[in-house]
């Protein structure tokens, strides 16, 4: 007659395989997240809605992880926060790094350059970027698009649209492609982090 297994021992194979389900779900989600793009932006359509995050799917194939909120206030009052490049560490300092800038200017062709350097608990990365503002009645932008020659881009973009009754709809779109770290983990990561930025804005612009 066969031997039984000892109930401890089923418990125990119970329990490593619903631990192996729950990580290879676990993963499946994360490199889906961090792949799925979707072509149609999903906006808020007032300041309760809170702020939407996406993998946006651009026309060029480029995949920049996308955070869109109302805001209450005017565009005016909205542009003067996110380019008080001063204050640039209040906006985009988060739990897993804080942004120090050392030095910042208007390069003779217009354009805002930031130098400075992102420390994370185990490692510091420098930028240096150029930020280009175009504004008009209907929509106003400040974007940026820095490469480092050795296969890293980052490109990004504060967009703001005004809304009926003095009110903004902010867009923050930020993809990065660095050259040692795989896109999905960057994505997750971008989706992680991004809405933190429109929020600390949000709250900056906030009686």
């Amino acid at each position: 007659m066969a031997a039984r297994s000892a109930p401890g021992k089923r418990f125990a194979w119970s329990a490593a395989g619903l631990m192996s389900l729950f990580v290879i779900v676990t993963c499946l989600l994360f490199v889906w997240r961090g792949t799925s793009a979707t072509s149609a932006p999903k906006n808020p359509t007032r300041s309760a809605d809170g702020i939407r995050c996406q993998l946006f799917l651009e026309t060029d194939g480029g995949k920049p992880v996308r955070c869109a909120a109302v805001l209450d206030q005017k565009p005016e009052e909205v542009w003067a926060v996110v380019t008080d490049y001063s204050r640039f560490g209040e906006i985009f300092d988060s739990k897993l790094w804080r942004v120090v800038l050392a030095s910042h200017d208007q390069d003779p062709d217009g354009r805002f350059r930031l130098v400075g350097r992102v420390v994370a608990p185990y490692a510091e990365y420098p930028f240096d970027v150029h930020i280009r503002h175009d504004t008009a009645a209907d929509r106003s932008v400040a974007s940026w698009d820095e490469t480092d020659g050795e296969g890293s881009r980052t490109r990004g973009s504060w967009t703001l649209t005004p809304l009926e009754g003095g009110r903004t709809l902010l867009v923050y779109q930020q993809e990065i492609r660095a050259r040692r770290a795989p896109p999905v983990i960057v994505n997750n990561l971008l989706l992680a982090q991004l809405g933190g930025a429109v929020k600390r804005v949000k709250a900056r612009v906030t009686p």
